[in-house]
């Protein structure tokens, strides 16, 4: 079929195609001027003298990822044509599959990779062919660790997400470019592949790490992002069409637009997506970046994929990768004072850090709807009281704002749900808007309590949650800014622990997992580790109780892009990194009675989202290091032991593994070594979870 070229000039597109003018050492960077960045825009940019890395490496990612990326396509084509006589042993595969090279291989030894490592290889290379799990592909590219260890990225990361962030297991992989134009989406709400109706989180807990080896032209599929769009969605509860992802153009999935050989027409429909939202500061943004640059952007921002449009005939021999992997917050900030001595010096501190003009993208940064937002952010993520953004509207014009119709008018119900929470009066608009029919107004004045503070959260939420008489979706909304904001007391934790247990809703079940981890974690960061501890027992009765289920597209037939919010089937779509392969994973990991480890067709959005909790739970919070107590520290390994050893949802294994080697490493010693011995044992390993593990034992017992 012949491509049509005509060219579609652009109304609402930036093409970014420098970095800063002058590259910044990790250490000369205004941590909080890039956190403000980073609030605003919603990505931040990393060159490669960021990282702090020699440059030399990037190239060397590159081929190792080519490398990697042709012996799965060899491995595949072998796995079908041997599909119908599988008689291959079950031991091998159990010493090593996804593993990356033999720690004293000589593939390993140039790349400085070590024996001693908690990635736990085989002990001997007695195999001279070994499977490649396609989920696990960075094992093959033992460099990505400099990448993630780097002194740059990592300063960036710590100071978006605080310290000692987790990487989300088995959700990173790299990711090509070819003719194909990506849709305009969010992608999913954590836990991996979750499709879960309801809100994203507005204070900053995930973010997607993006990071290219090669350098990346205008031609050569550069990134597209939507900066400023990460705090305005669509409505999604009772949505069929944006259940699964929010998509700016809905119908360019259905009607395959990102095939469609009118590349006019394409480029057309997904500058014009941008341009119809209609909501201040947005544009789409291209990223042409050198060989080695990083982009950390928040993981609500609407981005897409792009087609390569240089010579086809260059891409076998000039492939364009971008590695990616899902971070997410385990350390709680810091606890904002009760009262600000000094008001008058935080109004407008985001603000205060920003240029009038964005330096990267050229975007003009005056929108009072946006700047609502930003300051509370900001101020939650650095500690500060909650700002006092100025606005001349009453509360009586603010909650006319709060009742707009329209998708375009979201972020202006946004704006004013988060000055009413410091309004007079406002609070108890927002609550009135809390359980109201329409969702766009129930989503916005969630935000709003959250932003009002801990007591106007348990105020509010807490009597909606338990409520039987609340609406389904508006009770999960009470369990969400339970979760966000409200204080770290007993009565939070018992309310949650008993939706947990009795709600019957799976999408609210998994809200009270993720929010009980919320609350445990700023139980840590307070110094109330008996608060903390019913967290644990909830979490690990919560584990004991709730089951593995089809996933939600297997159990109803339908793409993910046709899901319903349903609570017959599980919140999750299948593992399709498994899938990808049909059988390998089931044939090649089994346990000792013959049978399959993993099922790729199972989820739980509720496992999963207590193991997310239970990471969380695991990690040292606060200034002081504030742990766990002793008896939940154990209770809570064993809970991680028990689904390590039994549970046959991968994502579910991935996450405890994580926290099991966390828990051992704040118990130090004998601890430690058998964590060791348990992830050499183990048939699969998320090697990315290791590295960001094995940093922080090695913080830990320094």
């Amino acid at each position: 079929m012949k491509t049509h070229t005509t060219m579609y000039k652009p109304t609402h597109t930036i093409s970014v195609t420098h970095t800063l003018e002058e590259p910044r050492a990790a250490t000369s960077i205004n941590s909080r001027a890039r956190l403000a960045e980073y609030v605003s825009r919603g990505f931040i940019l990393l060159t490669p003298e960021d990282l702090g890395v020699d440059v030399s490496i990037h190239p060397r990612i590159h081929q190792q990822t080519t490398k990697a990326l042709n012996a799965l396509a060899q491995q595949r084509a072998k796995r079908q044509d041997t599909a119908t006589n599988v008689t291959l042993s079950n031991e091998r595969w159990l010493q090593d599959v996804g593993r990356g090279p033999h720690p004293e291989s000589a593939e390993a030894r140039a790349f400085g990779v070590k024996t001693a490592t908690l990635t736990g290889a085989a002990e001997e290379e007695s195999i001279t062919e070994k499977e490649i799990f396609a989920a696990n592909l960075a094992a093959e590219v033992p460099e990505l660790s400099k990448i993630i260890a780097s002194p740059g990225l990592r300063a960036a990361v710590e100071g978006i997400l605080g310290p000692d962030s987790a990487i989300v297991p088995f959700g990173g992989g790299v990711i090509t470019a070819g003719s194909y134009d990506q849709h305009w989406h969010k992608d999913d709400i954590l836990p991996w592949n979750a499709r879960k109706p309801g809100l994203r989180n507005h204070h900053l807990e995930t973010v997607d790490m993006f990071y290219y080896p090669q350098a990346v032209t205008e031609t050569m599929a550069p990134t597209a992002i939507v900066p400023h769009s990460q705090y305005w969605t669509f409505d999604h509860d009772e949505n069929n069409d944006n259940i699964c992802l929010e998509f700016l153009d809905y119908n360019f999935v259905r009607e395959n637009m990102g095939a469609n050989p009118d590349l006019a027409e394409r480029d057309g429909r997904l500058d014009s997506a941008v341009a119809d939202t209609q909501w201040p500061l947005v544009h789409q943004v291209k990223l042409c970046v050198p060989a080695g640059a990083v982009v950390l952007m928040n993981h609500n921002c609407f981005h897409r994929g792009q087609r390569r449009s240089d010579d086809p005939s260059l891409w076998a021999e000039n492939p364009r990768y971008m590695w990616r992997f899902w971070l997410y917050r385990t350390v709680e900030p810091p606890q904002a004072p009760a009262s600000d001595p000094s008001p008058s010096e935080h109004e407008n501190a985001c603000m205060q850090l920003l240029p009038a003009v964005d330096q990267l993208t050229g975007i003009p940064l005056h929108s009072p709807e946006a700047a609502a937002v930003w300051e509370s952010i900001f101020a939650w993520a650095t500690g500060m009281a909650p700002p006092s953004v100025s606005t001349q509207q009453t509360t009586e014009e603010l909650e006319k704002m709060l009742y707009l119709r329209g998708d375009e008018n979201e972020p202006k119900r946004a704006a004013a749900a988060y000055h009413l929470a410091k309004a007079t009066q406002g609070v108890e608009v927002l609550r009135q808007a809390f359980v109201d029919d329409r969702e766009s107004v129930r989503r916005a004045a969630t935000h709003g309590i959250v932003a009002a503070g801990a007591d106007a959260a348990c105020e509010v939420a807490l009597g909606l949650a338990l409520s039987p008489s609340t609406h389904k979706w508006a009770r999960k909304n009470a369990a969400w800014a339970l979760g966000e904001a409200a204080p770290a007391k007993p009565e939070v934790v018992d309310a949650l622990r008993e939706l947990l247990k009795h709600e019957h809703s799976v999408h609210i079940r998994a809200t009270c997992a993720a929010s009980l981890g919320l609350v445990g974690r700023r139980a840590l960061r307070d110094g109330r580790p008996e608060v903390a501890a019913g967290v644990v027992s909830a979490l690990v009765e919560c584990l004991e109780r709730e089951e593995n289920r089809l996933a939600q597209d297997i159990a109803q037939k339908r793409k993910i892009f046709d899901i319903r919010p349903t609570d017959e089937s599980d919140m999750c779509e299948g593992n399709g990194v498994f899938l990808s392969m049909p059988g390998v994973l089931p044939q090649a990991v089994v346990r000792t009675d013959r049978k399959p480890c993993f099922n790729p067709n199972v989820r739980s959005a509720v496992r999963e989202n207590a193991l997310w909790a239970a990471v969380t739970l695991a990690t040292p919070q606060g200034s002081g290091n504030t742990r766990l107590s002793s008896a939940s520290i154990a209770e809570l390994r064993h809970g991680m032991l028990r689904v390590i050893t039994t549970d046959d949802n991968i994502v579910c294994f991935g996450f405890a593994l994580d926290a099991f080697c966390r828990l051992s490493a704040a118990q130090g010693g004998e601890a430690i070594v058998e964590a060791q011995q348990l992830v050499a044992s183990e048939p699969v390993v998320c090697v990315a979870n290791m590295w960001q593990v094995q940093r922080l034992t090695e913080r830990l017992v320094m």
